[in-house]
């Protein structure tokens, strides 16, 4: 999926009187969780906030403040290795 698919107002095709710049691009993050079942979470971001080393502890804090049952000793987390946003 590329970050054309975020744009608002999203068209399956853009009219030709329309002009991009006039768009907001949102960010997608896309979060699993698999507490004895999987559990699918999605964040949008506005242009204004950043998809930093905060924002992603900003979604683990989340998550576990949502989490069903006790929370596991050990917590495994996957990232996407991207130079932006999980290298810290």
């Amino acid at each position: 999926m590329d970050q054309k698919k975020t744009l608002l107002q999203h068209f399956v095709r853009t009219p030709k009187n329309l002009q991009e710049e006039n768009f907001i691009q949102y960010q997608l993050v896309g979060c699993m969780v698999f507490n004895g079942k999987m559990l699918p979470r999605v964040y949008f971001t506005a242009p204004n906030i950043h998809n930093d080393a905060n924002f992603t502890i900003t979604i683990i804090h989340d998550v576990l403040s949502h989490w069903s049952g006790h929370i596991p000793k050990v917590l495994y987390l996957q990232l996407d290795n991207t130079c932006h946003e999980n290298t810290n």
